[in-house]
């Protein structure tokens, strides 16, 4: 199954676009599920971090870890 862009919510998109920068900015030859989470985090607008609050999650302590792991 191919994977279409177009198909995605402008959100996503959004955090998709600001993955690739993120990787490249660090050096990273590939996006991996860690660039998209870290960014997904980062939309404070967004469902993500809402979600996760809800679920009873640190989102402050998931995104340090998130950021240390890409760091790594």
């Amino acid at each position: 199954m191919a994977f279409s862009f177009e198909k995605l919510t402008t959100r996503s998109q959004q955090a998709i676009v600001a993955a690739q920068s993120a990787a490249r900015e660090a050096g990273n030859p590939e996006i991996v599920p860690l660039h998209v989470l870290s960014q997904l985090l980062d939309d404070r607008e967004g469902l993500i971090p809402a979600v996760f609050k809800e679920t009873g999650v640190a989102t402050e302590a998931l995104a340090k870890m998130v950021r240390g792991e890409l760091d790594r």
